[in-house]
């Protein structure tokens, strides 16, 4: 799904069908301008991985139903250790046929809630009836009181403070540790560093290299130094982007390539 402000200055969106390079398939007819910024917001392949039950995550519960004077009372415990207890009172009526199945049946339905029934015990001195209405309103009571318990009981991890005894393992830094603020300075120098430099758009330095990468455009041409056809151009080689020289320098034992502008 895309959408993007028309001519009108109204937000609008279309549905994708396929993508194939950077050409890209609506699903209907749109009047769009050239150089409209598109926002993404649909996308059916993550919506489709949250759709499957290995994304449904759920909190386990014990519910344990037992008697009290004058009625019933549900406990509730979640696997943090958070409880909670709700009584309701009902009469108390023997039934004439086994109940335990379907009031276990009635106190698991915990739908769309965060909660799963790990275990459920029915407590009871008796083959009592229950009324479905009061199992269901006992376990909705319940749930909102352990929501409530969880919420109180839920304590954030706070940042641990700074030990400024710690020595940096360097005391000195170049440009290459990026200093480019004084509160990443003042941090710095509080843990031992006596030199610093400028980060480089701070004080651009003259003779350095401007990036280190992994990517190796010998090895993608085919002329890695450790081949035979490497030796054929030694270094260093020259890129030119946007009219600006780069001069490119190869260490194999680090596998490893620089770009350092020319001067």
């Amino acid at each position: 799904g895309l959408c993007f402000a028309n001519n009108k200055g109204e937000f609008e969106g279309v549905r994708v069908n396929r993508v194939e390079g950077n050409r890209i398939f609506p699903a209907s007819r749109i009047e769009i301008t050239p150089h409209t910024v598109l926002y993404r917001n649909f996308d059916f392949e993550f919506d489709k991985r949250l759709s499957r039950p290995s994304a449904d995550r759920r909190i386990d519960v014990e519910i344990t139903l037992y008697a009290v004077p004058g009625g019933y009372a549900l406990y509730m415990k979640d696997e943090c250790g958070n409880h909670t207890t709700i009584r309701e009172d009902v009469p108390h009526e023997t039934a004439r046929t086994p109940q335990q199945e379907t009031q276990k049946k009635q106190l698991g339905k915990l739908g769309t809630t965060a909660y799963s029934a790990l275990k459920i015990d029915i407590d009871l001195p008796d083959n009592f009836f229950i009324p479905a209405s009061v199992l269901s309103k006992l376990r909705q009571k319940a749930v909102e009181s352990l929501d409530r318990v969880r919420r109180i009981t839920y304590r954030t991890e706070k940042r641990q403070e700074e030990d400024k005894t710690v020595c940096y393992p360097q005391t000195e830094l170049s440009y290459l540790g990026n200093v480019s603020n004084r509160l990443a300075e003042q941090f710095y120098r509080e843990h031992g560093v006596t030199r610093i430099d400028p980060a480089f758009e701070i004080k651009p330095s003259r003779g350095v290299p401007l990036m280190f990468t992994r990517h190796c455009i010998r090895y993608m041409l085919g002329i890695c130094k450790k081949t035979p056809a490497g030796s054929k151009f030694p270094d260093p080689l020259t890129l030119l982007y946007k009219g600006q020289k780069l001069q490119l320098h190869f260490d194999c034992t680090a596998c490893e390539m620089t770009l350092q502008r020319m001067e």
